[in-house]
């Protein structure tokens, strides 16, 4: 008994073996791509792998009115939600896949009753008739294997699998994205709103001015030119807050959209003038900065399911349907 099992076993793995082997297509291998090891003049000790991009986003963005809309655009924008929904959807896929390589098992069941003419029922010993009606049922199991001797199911696994890691890539490069746009929006709303302050200074200083501009061509110590040259200064300035005004209203309304709600006033924070930021901003490895982007991740995936696909093809043509 023991000597069949193991003689079963050595059965099996050889046959694991043999398919394993006979997968077509060639296997993945990363593109050679030469990278510079350093970036030009950067300091001589600069540490290795140091970069701003390593810090979480909470650390690198110190205003807390920036990191509570940032939050918003995660939980609300539309993008980052389909982005997810295309992962649970590749994870779906990869399932569906993967079972083609494992056994089908179906089964069922039936159960009928037929009603027979009285005249056609038997009779009992006793002298009383039969049963009219005929009970039958039963069931029924089955059970199929496809052996991938060619690898297809393994090769569209694989692919299936590489699609899912470049969905989820994907999400990441959709999320890294909107929080910069998120980021950048804000800072440029805070540049806007700093302006108009510098303008509205302007006004009051270009006030003073002509006030004692008037003041000197009354006593006859400045001329009405003079006065009529600081009162287009005034007006200058005057003009510039209506388009400023206007531009902090669209970068409300853009960042709005970003947020995933209805245009409308955005929270302030911290001034730009005071926003607090490294002393020293580490460069990191330019080799390392490469890896770490998401959208190059997700385009390394996707080369890796279009060199699957190499093998489902070809395993596809040299299956026996094919002949």
């Amino acid at each position: 008994m023991m000597h069949s099992r193991v003689f079963s076993a050595a059965i099996v793995s050889a046959v694991a073996l043999i398919m394993a082997g006979c997968t077509v297509g060639p296997n993945y291998k990363r593109p050679s791509v030469a990278v510079p090891q350093s970036f030009r003049s950067a300091p001589a000790d600069t540490p290795a792998g140091s970069s701003v991009a390593q810090e979480p986003w909470p650390e690198v963005f110190h205003d807390p009115a920036l990191q509570r809309l940032v939050q918003e655009a995660l939980a609300n924008n539309l993008d980052l939600r389909i982005a997810a929904q295309r992962i649970v959807e590749a994870q779906a896929r990869v399932g569906i896949v993967r079972g083609d390589q494992l056994p089908s098992v179906s089964g069922g069941a039936g159960y009928s009753g037929i009603q027979v003419p009285q005249s056609f029922a038997a009779t009992n010993p006793d002298g009383s008739s039969g049963k009219s009606i005929l009970n039958g049922g039963g069931f029924s199991a089955s059970a199929a294997w496809n052996l991938d001797f060619w690898g297809l199911y393994r090769r569209q696994t694989e692919a299936a699998r590489a699609e899912l890691l470049a969905s989820e890539w994907g999400r990441r490069a959709v999320w890294l994205t909107l929080m910069q746009n998120v980021a950048q929006s804000y800072f440029d709303l805070r540049g806007l709103d700093e302006q108009l302050q510098i303008t509205q200074r302007t006004i009051d200083t270009r006030k003073d001015s002509v006030r004692l501009t008037e003041l000197l061509e009354k006593h006859g110590a400045s001329s009405l030119a003079d006065v009529r040259q600081a009162e287009e200064l005034l007006h200058g300035a005057l003009a510039n807050v209506p388009e400023l005004r206007g531009e902090i209203a669209s970068n409300e309304n853009a960042l709005s959209v970003l947020l995933g709600r209805n245009p409308g006033a955005i929270e302030r924070g911290i001034p730009i003038a005071e926003q607090p930021y490294p002393d020293e901003v580490p460069v990191g490895v330019p080799s390392q900065l490469l890896e770490r982007r998401p959208d190059i991740q997700q385009a390394e995936a996707k080369l890796m399911a279009a060199n699957a696909r190499i093998g489902v093809a070809r395993a596809r043509n040299s299956s026996p349907r094919s002949l």
